[in-house]
Parts: C-alpha cells; sequence; structure tokens
C-alpha cells in the first residue's frame, strides 16, 4: 500500500526559510572586568583568564589614564595629572579575574604572565599623551614591573608623570654600571659618593665660579667657570648652558666639541612654535647633518618637557638635570638616524638673547654642535 505525502508549495519553503533568517542567532556572552584605581603617580593590574585569542576593549578609564595589556593581563597607568578610578575593560567570551596588583610602582608583583608575553607595550588607550609616548610608557613600565629596567625606563617614567621610588636608577649620559676596584687618575679630585661633601676650596663655592675656585681642585668641567671661552660653562648637569667639549665632570677640558657642518647648521636648528605660547619650541635635526647616534638640545630657560620623531622606531626624548632635552634610541637592537624632530616645552618664555645648542653625538662618540639665534623668537 502506498502512502501518501503532502508537499508544501515552494512558496511556502522559502517564507519558512526567511523566518529563519530573522530569528537573531544566541549573543555571545561578554564580560567586563575593572582593575583597581591606581593611586596618583602608579600603576595597577589584573591578571584574567579568558577565552583565547580574546582582545581586551576600553568600556570605561578616567580622563588622563593610559591604559595597557591584551588576553591576560591590563593595566591602568595614572600619571599625576590624570583622574582616580578604575578601568573597566570588555571581553567577548568568558572572562575573570585571577589576581590584582594594585601599585606596581610601590613594589607590587607583575600578575602572571604578563612578563613572558610583554602585553603591557600594548596601548589600549593612551590618555593625554601621544602615541610615541604611550608606546615608551608602556615598553618602560613592563621592564619596570618585570624587574629589568634601566635608567632611560626609569627617566621615562618620571618624565611622564609616574612617581618612581628614588632607590630607582636615574639616567646618566655614557656612564655604566661601574667595576669595582682603583678609578683611574683624572687630574681632578674625584666627587664624594656619601657622607660629608667636600668641602670648597678658601670661600668658594663648587659650580659658582667664584674668585677663589681653583680650577685645579675641581676640574675644568665642574669648577663653575667658563675655562674656553665659549660661553658655555662645566659638563651637563654642573650648569644651566653645559659644555658640550665636557665628556662628565670628571673631564679636564671643555675643548672636546667641534663646530657642526655649514650644511647641517643651514637646515637644522631651534625654533619658536607660530601661533603657540612662548614656551612652545621646536627643534630640528636634518639629512644634510648625518647619523648622530644622540642629540641634546639646551634652550633657555630649559626645557620641561619633550618628544621625538624620527625616521626609525624606538626613539625617546628625557629632560635631564637642570632642563636638557636628550634624545636617543633606547631599542638595545635599534638603528640609529639621521633625522630628529623634537617639540619642545621650556620652562618659561624663551630667552631669546642666548642661542640655542643642537649637541651631536656621533657614533664614533664624536661630539659636534650647532649654537645658533633661536628663530623666530620675540
Amino acid at each position: 500500500m502506498m502512502r501518501s505525502t503532502t508537499h508544501l508549495p515552494a512558496r511556502r519553503l522559502l517564507a519558512a526559510a526567511a523566518l529563519c533568517l530573522l530569528v537573531p542567532a544566541a549573543p555571545v556572552a561578554a564580560a567586563t572586568i575593572a582593575t583597581p584605581s591606581p593611586p596618583a603617580g602608579d600603576a595597577s593590574a589584573v591578571a584574567i583568564k579568558a577565552k583565547p585569542g580574546a582582545r581586551p576593549v576600553v568600556a570605561r578609564a578616567p580622563r588622563g589614564v593610559v591604559v595597557l595589556g591584551g588576553p591576560s593581563v591590563v593595566a591602568a597607568v595614572r600619571p599625576s595629572a590624570a583622574q582616580g578610578g578604575a578601568v573597566k575593560v570588555r571581553f567577548r567570551g568568558r572572562a575573570k579575574v585571577v589576581a590584582k596588583a594594585t601599585s606596581l610602582l610601590g613594589g607590587a608583583s607583575l600578575p602572571a604572565g604578563a612578563c613572558s608575553s610583554k602585553q603591557l607595550t600594548k596601548v589600549l588607550a593612551r590618555g593625554a599623551l601621544t602615541a610615541a609616548d604611550a608606546k615608551a610608557l608602556g615598553a618602560a613600565l613592563q621592564r619596570r614591573a618585570c624587574g629589568g629596567a634601566t635608567a632611560a625606563d626609569v627617566a621615562v617614567l618620571r618624565r611622564l608623570g609616574l612617581k618612581v621610588p628614588e632607590s630607582a636608577p636615574m639616567p646618566q649620559s655614557g656612564a655604566s654600571t661601574p667595576t669595582p676596584g682603583p678609578a683611574p687618575s683624572t687630574g681632578a679630585t674625584p666627587r664624594p659618593t656619601g657622607g660629608t661633601p667636600t668641602p670648597p676650596p678658601s670661600g668658594g663655592t663648587p659650580g659658582a665660579g667664584g674668585p677663589d675656585a681653583d680650577p685645579g681642585t675641581f676640574g675644568a668641567c665642574r669648577n663653575g667657570r667658563d675655562d674656553d671661552g665659549d660661553g658655555q660653562i662645566d659638563a651637563r648637569g654642573q650648569g644651566a648652558n653645559p659644555d658640550p667639549g665636557c665628556m662628565n665632570e670628571n673631564d679636564t677640558t671643555e675643548t672636546g666639541e667641534k663646530p657642526a657642518s655649514a650644511a647641517c647648521a643651514a637646515v637644522s636648528g631651534v625654533s619658536m612654535t607660530p601661533g603657540n605660547p612662548t614656551t612652545s619650541a621646536f627643534a630640528a635635526v636634518n639629512r644634510d647633518c648625518g647619523i648622530s647616534a644622540e642629540v641634546w638640545v639646551v634652550v633657555q630657560p630649559g626645557v620641561q618637557a619633550c618628544d621625538v620623531f624620527t625616521a626609525e622606531p624606538g626613539y625617546v626624548c628625557v629632560i635631564e638635570k637642570l632642563g636638557v632635552a636628550h634624545a636617543y634610541q633606547f631599542l638595545a637592537a635599534g638603528n640609529i638616524t639621521d633625522i630628529y624632530d623634537m617639540p619642545l616645552t621650556l620652562t618659561g618664555p624663551a630667552d631669546c638673547a642666548k642661542p640655542a645648542t643642537i649637541v651631536l653625538e656621533r657614533p664614533d662618540l664624536s661630539v659636534e654642535e650647532i649654537v645658533e639665534p633661536i628663530e623666530g623668537c620675540a
């Protein structure tokens, strides 16, 4: 016996298929994770267990806070000027917090997985920083939190408004970790490393250049005098207008530098930024100057903030002692460059009566300088 079968018309089949398409699929679960609110000038972090390949998206961040991280760790970095509050990130799929660290710069350990994955070098939200500064901050915080911070990292953190403990190393250009043993004779009395400071000679004050200061006692690069008559005095950190001819404060002469070429000087220099405050300046070093390993910029009355843009990645600009801007390649295997563009913020209105100085440190350790009036300075 044959069984009868009822066939639906083609029109009904199409209508049923269309109805199935209109029914929404079940939504994928989303998880929201909050980091602890970091103290001013500090950073907090959370370790997260999430679905492999999940990426956090910032759902909320206080004004000025920088958010760094990836699938297994997220950090909130609060520069001193930023507002307080927790950062919230959203994950597609399930995610949960497995560990917290409230003060990374105060000694808290970094959550598991962050040091091996280097996820804190990834910027999720850069707050009030430039993209270059946010990336430099992430890299410096990663090394700081994982126990591998360099003096340059500490300088970057402090420049960007983080409160690094005083016990952290400070940058010293051209210096390396000292090796125990007797120091070579430099012809100058070494600076004391602790205890009672060496008294100034016969009523003079070190660095003051008074009539009683003895160049033979303090050395030409920290006696407070312009020994070579070029208008620059002592090594960096010893005065507001340092002499590039001093390799360091124990150097016995101020004559180690030479002028940059005329072609270099013609396309480089410091200028005021048109339409901006009298504290906004710009330093430029162009290709006719050749390759430089590092660049220093001195503008009176001093520089309080700087940035650097180059043809190669990995460059940072930090402010050294007494307001000197210092641009250099912080990647160990990074390439050096022949172009430096450096926006500068001065500590006060530019002193137009005093020339600006750009110092070019070459890969062979030779030093050249450009000393010119500030262009556009009124």
